[in-house]
């Protein structure tokens, strides 16, 4: 991310069967599990019209301008979770923006609700870890230069063995602070 913008897209292996030999298969999970798990979410500017052109236009430049989290909606329900960087003049620049950075710059995360469990958002600079915070909202102010996103990790009780542990909820594409 320091010498070209990338987009991060989740997806999942969408096969729904393993094959048990030549001609012989055991469907599962099923494809409706499977696309339960992990999504992508896409932050418009603004509603759909309902004009299929229009927002086909809209939706495919958020996503090539990196304008979308991913999440591992399995966990918890996402919707409602956002991420912006504010300027000092109030004006928002969606993740996946270039941003001049001006004194004042903050770095700006949601979080839908508090979750049950214990959680916690991370914000990495150039990949390097920057600041964790437990609130549902968070202000970071940008003092450099750099590459940032955002994760958001829960604790949930998986079954034994695996009980207790640390598990990513939540990723943002990066916003480029220039």
């Amino acid at each position: 991310t320091k010498k070209r913008k990338v987009i991060g897209l989740a997806g999942a292996d969408a096969e729904a069967k393993i094959w048990l030999g030549s001609s012989a298969f055991f469907r599962f999970p099923s494809y409706e599990s499977l696309f339960r798990l992990v999504r992508n979410h896409v932050l418009l500017k603004s509603e759909l019209t309902g004009n299929p052109l229009m927002d086909n236009e809209k939706i495919s430049h958020a996503i090539s301008a990196g304008q979308f989290y991913m999440s591992l909606d399995i966990l918890a329900d996402p919707k409602g979770f956002n991420a912006y960087i504010q300027g000092p003049d109030d004006l928002i620049s969606p993740i996946g923006s270039d941003v001049t950075l001006k004194k004042g710059t903050k770095l700006v995360i949601i979080l839908p609700q508090k979750p049950r469990v214990p959680f916690d958002t991370n914000i990495y600079k150039n990949g390097e870890k920057m600041m964790t915070s437990n609130s549902q909202r968070t202000d970071f102010f940008i003092t450099e230069p750099g590459t940032y996103r955002v994760m958001v990790r829960v604790i949930p009780t998986f079954p034994l063995p695996d009980g207790k542990k640390w598990v990513p909820w939540i990723f943002t594409n990066p916003f480029y602070v220039k």
